[in-house]
């Protein structure tokens, strides 16, 4: 059966190709909902050819959500297979273009990560070849959202919690085929600071600097950042003042914290709180608003298990993985999986390099080894 499937695969290689370039050259930038739902229905299409349940959630904000289903007749426990359309790449950004060489695949999202959907595909379109997909309990869930935390698709993950056992993400790998059982969380915040303008010359004495007292939260909120625990502190963002000669009156930062574990992750939120709540300063307001974030993926038995029994099938068809020996410092909807209880593999995309840059690649060789790898997985899992 592997050098059967094998063959399939391979031979599909040319339509993936191709299906891949169609949709790198159709911008999917979040918020571009236009191109996204263009992709979104040229996936449905595929699933529906082979004989998938197909239901498309319909959104007002972000691109819609396809969600594919096999006709394996499981509703507690079945396996999802997912990936987002989005990129980071805005129709104006300068980069839209496909190319590709012998070797490579260049383009927006060819690693991040329309190369994994592709990986997806060709694995099922192999596995419907052989007559196998239908007695797969499989739930397919393309995302809109990812690049933004995915704030209306977890919803829709959500609902799909109680049908589900284990997920796999098809995020890139990393270097050495190494998958991902380890995210690190993060938590968004927005600050304001709110003082009192004057005149920067005649009557500065008046004045209360937002700016002032942002600068000395940047500090403290920065020395949260802890290496040996897995944990950063980054004020990403600073906007403030109206001009030059004018004490500031406002000023706002934008900051995200990130860790390894809930617990830590936990007392970043606490501990940033309680720098903001120790501001005491005469006529400055500070606030604080936590916005979405994910919380850490952690490594379980189960989740450590379901790589274990990945490794097992990948290797049956010659194909060697390893496991990320640490965190991942990025997130993914692996990390909502993981929210949910639901145990996540992730890494299970394309080999490539240069994700979120105009160098963004993809290895044309990898994506065979991948899909036959999740496709031997998932047979034997078959009910």
């Amino acid at each position: 059966m592997q050098n059967e499937l094998a063959a399939v695969i391979q031979d599909d290689l040319a339509w993936g190709l191709d299906f891949l370039e169609r949709i790198v050259r159709i911008n999917t930038f979040t918020k571009h909902r236009e191109g996204v739902n263009e992709v979104q229905s040229m996936l449905a299409e595929v699933l529906s050819d082979m004989d998938m349940d197909v239901e498309r959630v319909l959104e007002t904000e972000v691109g819609d959500q396809i969600i594919g289903r096999s006709s394996a007749p499981e509703e507690h426990s079945r396996i999802l297979l997912m990936g987002h359309v989005d990129t980071v790449f805005p129709p104006d950004g300068g980069f839209t273009e496909f190319s590709r060489d012998s070797d490579c695949v260049f383009g927006p999202g060819v690693l991040d990560m329309k190369g994994g959907l592709v990986v997806v595909l060709l694995a099922l379109r192999g596995l419907a070849r052989l007559g196998r997909l239908e007695s797969l309990p499989l739930t397919v869930f393309f995302n809109s959202d990812e690049e933004i935390a995915s704030p209306c698709s977890r919803k829709t993950l959500a609902r799909l919690a109680p049908e589900l056992r284990l997920g796999l993400v098809f995020e890139g790998d990393r270097p050495g085929n190494a998958l991902v059982t380890r995210r690190k969380g993060i938590a968004d915040f927005s600050i304001r600071v709110t003082g009192k303008a004057a005149h920067s010359g005649s009557r500065h004495s008046d004045g209360k600097s937002a700016i002032r007292v942002a600068a000395a939260l940047v500090e403290k909120i920065e020395a949260l950042t802890d290496y040996q625990e897995g944990a950063t502190a980054n004020v990403g963002l600073i906007k403030g003042g109206s001009a030059i000669n004018v004490v500031p009156e406002t000023a706002v930062l934008h900051l995200e914290v990130r860790a390894e574990r809930k617990e830590k992750l936990a007392s970043l939120r606490a501990a940033v709180q309680a720098i903001v709540d120790g501001v005491q300063c005469d006529g400055v307001k500070v606030s604080c608003t936590e916005l979405l974030g994910l919380e850490p993926l952690e490594e379980t038995p189960a989740s450590r298990e379901l790589f274990e029994a990945y490794r097992a099938a990948a290797a049956s068809i010659g194909h060697t993985v390893t496991l990320l020996g640490e965190a991942a410092g990025g997130g993914s909807d692996a990390n909502n999986l993981a929210a949910l209880g639901i145990p996540a593999l992730d890494g299970l995309g394309v080999s490539g390099a240069n994700l979120h840059t105009h160098q963004e690649y993809a290895r044309i060789d990898s994506f065979v080894p991948k899909a036959c790898a999740v496709a031997a997985y998932l047979l034997t899992q078959s009910s």
